[in-house]
């Protein structure tokens, strides 16, 4: 089962790690903005709007988690 999991803080991305060490084919996303603040590998840093890279990648994955206010997910997945 393959797992993206969404953050947009550096606390988010903490519990990220705890979900991903749970799990084998887990990703991470994280804005552009934290590449100077989270200096791991194993994240994949987007720099386009939140929508328009869950809206490309929707489909490719079994589970999205979004470690976020409830608010900003609904308005990113509502079009979908």
């Amino acid at each position: 089962m393959r797992i993206a999991v969404f953050v947009l803080g550096k606390e988010g991305y903490s519990l990220a790690c705890k979900i991903n060490g749970g799990y084998e084919k887990t990703e991470i996303y994280a804005p552009l903005k934290l590449a100077k603040t989270i200096n791991e590998k194993n994240i994949i840093f987007f720099d386009e709007p939140l929508s328009k890279k869950v809206s490309k990648i929707f489909n490719d994955y079994e589970v999205l988690i979004f470690v976020m206010a409830l608010g900003i997910v609904v308005r990113v997945i509502a079009p979908l």
